[in-house]
């Protein structure tokens, strides 16, 4: 009985992350196609961001450090951030073959819990060799993605549901959102890839 709606929320979460995921990989693409060297960031963010519900923040790190972020109010200090530092230094120290890292949960401007996705971007030089230029990023607000998941139905249901996760670094189980007004009892798994 529980676990059609169960499914069903979870495929919506899921494709809502995803969605979230190709804007990542557009951002990439497009500066690729321009050689890192976006003059309109600003305007292309802006359009990015209107077509993902849920993306709060778009940026570029050329050389691991951002230089170009959208919307560029509220988020003065991330520029000049050098992602060797901040969180999960290590994607960005080893690049590696172009792989998507996930960071978070991290807090957003005025405390809003998000995730950030670092995709490490290589560019050809001379002799057509790929070579590590910099990271694309974007970033996801929590609540707007799970509201697009429409995960307050099953509160309206009064059907409990923990969203959590394995943190990669500490291995822990770690819960991102829940509700379970009398607790979970027989709960129905759905694993999001």
């Amino acid at each position: 009985l529980l676990a059609d709606p169960a499914g069903t929320h979870t495929h919506a979460l899921q494709s809502q992350i995803q969605h979230g995921l190709s804007t990542t990989f557009a951002l990439a693409a497009l500066a690729r196609e321009v050689q890192g060297r976006m003059r309109d960031f600003e305007q292309v963010a802006r359009q990015l961001l209107a077509s993902t519900p849920g993306a709060a923040m778009l940026a570029l790190a050329p050389g691991g450090v951002v230089r170009q972020i959208a919307p560029a109010d509220g988020n003065e200090a991330l520029i000049g951030q050098d992602l060797r530092t901040g969180p999960a230094p290590e994607a960005a120290q080893t690049p590696g073959t172009g792989g998507l890292t996930l960071i978070g949960p991290v807090e957003l401007k005025r405390g809003v819990p998000g995730f950030m996705w670092r995709l490490p971007v290589f560019m050809d030089d001379a002799t057509g060799t790929p070579v590590f230029w910099g990271f694309a990023m974007s970033v996801l607000g929590l609540q707007e993605t799970l509201a697009a998941a429409q995960l307050t139905q099953l509160t309206e249901l009064r059907l409990g549901y923990e969203l959590w996760w394995r943190n990669p670094t500490s291995g822990e189980r770690q819960v991102i959102a829940a509700f379970a007004p009398q607790g979970l009892v027989a709960p129905v798994d759905h694993a999001l890839e």
